[in-house]
């Protein structure tokens, strides 16, 4: 059986009341994922250790570091974070585990998240942008949050569909328009405008609360997507 290994920390950064991005660095060559699974972290409060499972929101990479989206509302985990040190900071990371459908890079996908059902859809859409090539089917990202100032990865996401503009499309919408200025989601659900990108030919994959899960997977199968194309990871 495999054994955990150890991380170190990267960054830890607050987005707001409700998220955190945590990035963790393995610090063996060993350690493995494929886009879309999970691992369990285990951090320490005092003496008591916290083990959580959390989706990996990154794609393979060559620096190895690895992306988490954390909601804020562990109290105990909240207050471990007072003292963690970007390089001196240490997790035990379990094997990556999780087997959420992801399709071939010449197959069309609609992502469908919701809050930080981000995770596993944006180290799905990583992968196909670095790694699809020329092969790359068409891929849609809609991501629905509680405001449109706490959105995580946001310019991660952003940039992304910038840099393969004919295949990737990323778009933002927010229930309450907060932010001052130009807004960095438009306004309303993802749902709205669903029909938008519905194809027999595509795979719609869905990550986030289940509500959100429930409507999308009901108004896709009324809309005559096969069952068998709709894929979800619930948390």
């Amino acid at each position: 059986m495999a054994q955990k290994i150890t991380g170190t920390l990267v960054q830890f950064e607050r987005l707001g009341d409700r998220y955190a991005v945590l990035r963790i660095k393995p610090l063996s060559n060993s350690w493995k994922h494929n886009p879309g699974q999970y691992t369990e972290i285990g951090f320490v409060e005092g003496e008591k250790p916290l083990n959580k499972i959390y989706s990996i929101a990154s794609a393979v990479r060559d620096d190895g570091i690895l992306d988490f989206c954390i909601q804020l509302n562990d109290v105990e985990l909240l207050e471990a974070s007072k003292s963690w040190v970007a390089t001196k900071t240490e997790f035990a990371l379990a094997p990556a585990a999780g087997n959420f459908h992801v399709p071939p890079y010449q197959r069309p996908v609609v992502l469908l998240a919701g809050g930080s059902g981000i995770t596993p859809l944006k180290a799905i859409l990583e992968d196909r942008v670095y790694n699809g090539g020329k092969d790359l089917a068409s891929t849609v990202l809609l991501y629905g949050c509680s405001d449109d100032e706490e959105i995580p990865f946001h310019d991660e996401l952003r940039d992304l569909a910038a840099s393969r503009p004919a295949q990737v499309t990323v778009r933002f919408f927010a229930e309450k328009m907060l932010a001052k200025g130009s807004s960095r989601a438009e306004a309303g659900r993802p749902m709205a405008v669903i029909d938008t990108y519905l194809s027999p030919d595509s795979d719609y994959l869905m990550c986030g609360p289940p509500p959100f899960l429930n409507a999308t997977r009901a108004h896709l199968i009324q809309a005559g997507i096969p069952s068998e194309q709709i894929h979800q990871d619930r948390y």
